[in-house]
């Protein structure tokens, strides 16, 4: 088939059916020049003559079929020569695959054929050989494919040479200075050499009519099938902060007059940042001055010392800014889209792996530019995108039919890097550059392999009996199998708005305490968390002091962390589980969200490192950095999501506590104009509803200790004298009624009572109850309750017959009375206290605000005796 049958062919499905046809009777017929046998064996019978080629198209190994020559001796050695291939190079010119072109990592380059990025810079085509030689002032292209005898024009003005090059690359000749050209029929590769200044907006297309300037794009037939799922291709674009501080240049900075830069030690200036041409941005942090720069990086403007800017119009759309800043900045610039700055985000690439699947949706969440789909899972092979009943060529790296096994789509990586791909015996591995073009190939992998230089995408064919263990993965040894999938990241999905999958709740710590597993969560935050004001408790160990290193275990124990684990054990039965006290005196959560203090505290050799939850406290000593409410919002908002990113990023899950409540309605006279925010009223409406807030934004846990104890200061018979002395640190009674509180939120078998209630064996969450069968349903209401336990049991051994929790929110004391029948020794332990239950009611006293357990036993008796609890 011709090229020109190719291009003039108008039905797709017809042209592909009749390329197949022909291809099938290349590979299995007897077509002149080719000697076809089905197996290798069968070809190396034939004795071979000079200049003949051969084709074995159907043995049992896959790695012997392919394109033969003769060796000069009568046998038959396998060669790249493929008459096949030959067919197929030149369809390739026309058509970019012949199935499915959403499964090919390059298809076409779009109307602009010119890569920019993939040029050499300083050279020139040689006019005798074709080959580069150095030349100051000038770039070339890497090679472009072309189609023969076709008409292509570039811009701007005219490329100073165009060498022309047969299939084979090899070199035909070249013309200078032209605008307009067209191709010859042998002509399949075109290299343009030009004037560096051109570089930016240099374009080749096909006709004879130059267009708008396009960028470059290896994507562009894609683009129409961008809905639920991309295969091996990246999609790149950027988060709000177009700042990259990566790739700043240290120690210069921009004369804001002509765009150039001078040494300056004190100084950084970014890079080149894209902008929109004729639209609003916003710098924050404290610049010293940016420029300015066309679509061609020509300098047009520049000033000092400013945050709005509207960029100058551009016919080709876009412009160029340059910022410098102090080095002290480095950490704060941020340039955004508006003219309104919102709280400082770090750079972030927005990218979707070859391996990553974009769907149009995440949850409820429409996907918008600036969101992150995370990181490609380990293994890369997607066993539900091959070709079935195929292998690859051993020339080409094209594929064809072969039962049994399987080929893979092109899955991209990275060039000279190695893999390790896990496969059948029998196994063949291609490599192809940008373009899909074949570099090489490995054949019966056993072991890693590493791809060639320019690669960018391989394909795999396997036995399809092996096709649900198959993993290619980095690095050179093989592990555990994954399935292909790619994993959304918790915190870039914080940055960007979205809720993060939850890697733990406090429910699954309950289940894994159940199960006797340690299951460490730590309580993060200041002298509040530490235990200031309570009895033995132990200072927090802080960086930089050898005697009590940071990450070292604090066993405070009056503190309500070790109340808690306390209580858990007691609950649970399993005394290997872990509460870790992460407290700091006179800390805020400015330092707190620090990545050093962060990693100092939770990993490396620190005692907290197998820490799996992380309570987020602070907050009350925050108000001190700031004069305003609205300061104090955004610093705090944007330490609290810092502080949560590094938990993602280190595969913890992050929760949130509300501060304790203290006793400051008004600033104190020695800090009127010093510490404006120094009150409970701006710990309460700025830094917990702030935790509110991104808790409902993340969905994240948060327990909300300043409601408790806030109403435990208020309501609770406790002086604050006792409980609060200093009106800031609460003593021992204090951290144990915040455990409770804890405990409450955790525990699941606590009951939270804030008036009268019944608790008897129809409530749901009692422990240590009599089997269902021994329970009596009432005939009729027995002291107000509908059923109970009246039995004898086969022993006089002291048996617990309840077990339960309350959590008293009451404002006022709640009356608890235990009820029974006649017979037995039953008795209640309440809170530790031991009372003999008496026929029908007995009086236990009163319950006020706080965590209580309530516990009964039938005494030394084989009666079994108990109706239930009322408070009222």
């Amino acid at each position: 088939m011709a090229i020109d049958d190719l291009k003039t062919t108008d039905n797709y499905t017809d042209l592909v059916a009749r390329l197949n046809a022909k291809l099938y009777a290349l590979a299995h017929g007897q077509t002149a020049g080719i000697i076809g046998a089905d197996t290798y064996a069968n070809l190396a019978a034939i004795t071979s003559n000079a200049n003949e080629v051969g084709y074995v198209g159907n043995d049992t190994n896959p790695l012997l079929i392919g394109n033969y020559i003769a060796d000069g001796a009568g046998g038959w050695v396998q060669s790249s020569y493929d008459r096949v291939a030959v067919v197929e190079t030149e369809a390739d010119a026309i058509i970019p695959a012949l199935s499915d072109i959403s499964s090919l990592v390059a298809i076409t380059s779009g109307k602009n054929l010119f890569n920019s990025l993939a040029v050499s810079s300083e050279y020139f085509i040689n006019g005798t050989t074709g080959a580069l030689a150095a030349h100051a002032g000038y770039y070339t292209s890497e090679f472009i494919r072309v189609i023969p005898s076709t008409n292509y024009i570039t811009s701007p003005a005219s490329a100073y040479r165009v060498g022309y090059y047969g299939k084979a690359q090899d070199f035909i000749g070249y013309a200078d200075t032209v605008t307009a050209f067209t191709t010859a029929s042998n002509v399949y590769y075109i290299k343009i050499s030009a004037l560096n200044a051109t570089l930016a907006t240099r374009q080749i297309e096909l006709g004879s009519t130059a267009t708008d300037y396009w960028e470059f794009s290896a994507i562009t037939q894609l683009e129409n099938k961008l809905s639920t799922n991309i295969k091996n291709t990246a999609i790149l674009a950027r988060g709000k902060n177009l700042v990259d501080t990566s790739v700043v240049t240290s120690g210069v900075v921009l004369d804001v007059a002509t765009g150039a830069t001078s040494s300056n030690a004190s100084y950084f200036t970014t890079e080149y940042i894209k902008l929109y041409s004729s639209s609003s941005y916003r710098i924050s942090g404290t610049p010293y001055g940016h420029a300015i720069y066309n679509s061609n990086m020509v300098y047009v403007s520049g000033a000092l010392l400013n945050y709005g800017i509207t960029t100058p119009s551009d016919s080709n759309g876009f412009v160029y800014i340059r910022i410098s800043a102090l080095n002290a900045q480095l950490n704060y610039m941020q340039i955004e889209a508006g003219t309104v700055a919102t709280d400082y985000q770090k750079f972030h690439e927005i990218t979707v792996s070859g391996n990553a699947i974009l769907p149009d949706t995440i949850g409820d969440y429409k996907l918008k530019e600036s969101y992150i789909i995370g990181t490609p899972s380990k293994n890369l092979f997607n066993k539900n995108d091959v070709n079935l009943n195929s292998f690859l060529l051993s020339t080409g790296g094209g594929a064809y039919y072969y039962a049994n096994y399987f080929v893979s789509n092109y899955i991209p990586v990275n060039e000279s890097t190695e893999y390790y791909p896990t496969v059948s015996a029998v196994n063949r591995i291609s490599y192809y550059d940008k373009f899909g073009t074949f570099i090489s190939q490995s054949n019966n992998v056993t072991g890693s392999i590493t791809t060639p230089a320019k690669t960018t995408s391989l394909r795999l064919a396997s036995s399809t009996a092996s096709i649900n263990s198959v993993q290619l993965e980095l690095g050179s040894a093989a592990t555990v199998y994954a399935n292909y999938g790619a994993e959304l990241s918790s915190s870039v999905l914080v940055s960007s708005g979205l809720k993060p999958p939850k890697i733990y709740t406090l429910d699954d710590a309950w289940k894994a305490w159940l199960n006797g597993d340690k299951f460490p969560i730590a309580f993060y935050g200041d002298s509040t968390t530490l235990g200031t004001g309570t009895t033995g408790v132990v200072a927090g160990a802080l960086l930089g002091d050898a005697t009590t290193p940071a990450g070292t275990d604090n066993t405070s124990p009056n503190a309500y962390s070790k109340i808690l684990e306390a209580l858990i054990i007691d609950a649970t039965g399993n005394s290997t589980l872990k509460v870790y006290n992460a407290g700091f005196s006179g800390k805020t959560l400015s330092w707190g969200a620090l990545s050093a203090n962060m990693e100092s505290e939770f990993a490396g050799t620190s005692d907290y490192s197998d820490v799996k939850m992380i309570g987020l406290g602070f907050g009350i000593n925050d108000r001190v950095l700031y004069t305003t409410e609205t300061l104090f919002k955004s610093g705090f908002k944007a330490d609290l999501a810092t502080a949560i990113n590094w938990c993602y990023d280190h595969d913890i899950q992050p929760f949130l506590l509300t501060t304790q409540a203290v006793l400051a309605c008004g600033v104190a006279t020695t800090y009127v104009g010093t510490y404006p925010l120094r009150t409970s009223e701006a710990i309460e409406t700025v830094a917990n509803e702030i935790k509110r807030e991104i808790a409902e934004k993340y969905g994240l846990e948060i327990v909300n200790l300043n409601a408790f104890t806030r109403d435990y200061l208020q309501y609770s018979s406790v002086l604050h004298s006792t409980l609060i002395p200093d009106k800031l640190h609460f003593g021992d009674v204090g951290h144990e009624f915040e455990a409770g509180a804890i405990f409450s939120e955790i525990c699941p078998w606590c009951q939270t009572v804030e008036s009268s209630v019944r608790i008897d064996y129809s409530t749901q969450v009692i422990r240590d109850a009599p089997a269902d069968d021994l329970i009596t349903l009432a005939g009729s209401l027995t002291n107000g309750f509908k059923l109970y336990a009246s039995y004898t049991k086969g022993d006089a051994l002291d048996l617990k017959i309840m077990t339960t929790w309350v959590f008293v929110t009451s404002k006022t004391p709640l009356t608890l009375t235990a009820y029974k029948g006649a017979t037995g020794l039953t008795y209640a332990v309440v809170d530790g206290v031991t009372t003999v239950l008496s026929t029908g009611s007995t009086a236990l006293g009163t319950l006020e605000i706080g965590l209580h357990k309530l516990e009964v036993f039938t005494g030394l008796s084989t009666a079994v005796d108990f109706q239930g609890f009322t408070l009222s």
